[in-house]
């Protein structure tokens, strides 16, 4: 199973362990890179990450228009049952699958 985390909670947390390094070594990086390399490359590390996370595109989709889209073909009443449930939770299930690939 897929499991989502906040961007921008990520970002913070990233952040924040590069401005732990930082206040290490109060700004002076060739004594961090000299004294402590592996926090030196720490830094290196989590910024490529946040290059990379920098590329990632988020997605929004529409809910109630996704809702109002599936619910058209049941009418004006609808009366929703557990195998309607299970098709309801399918589409949505697709939708993000479609949504992660881009269409």
């Amino acid at each position: 199973m897929v499991h989502l985390i906040d961007k921008d909670a990520l970002v913070a947390e990233i952040k924040r362990l590069i401005d732990g390094c930082y206040k290490m070594c109060a700004g002076n990086l060739d004594f961090l890179k000299k004294g402590y390399p592996e926090h030196y490359y720490s830094i290196e590390t989590y910024k490529e990450i946040l290059s990379f996370i920098d590329t990632l595109e988020v997605k929004e989709v529409d809910l109630n228009k996704e809702i109002e889209s599936y619910f058209k073909g049941f009418g004006k009443y609808p009366s929703v049952g557990i195998d309607d449930c299970i098709d309801i939770a399918k589409h949505f299930f697709e939708l993000r699958l479609k949504a992660q690939k881009g269409e």
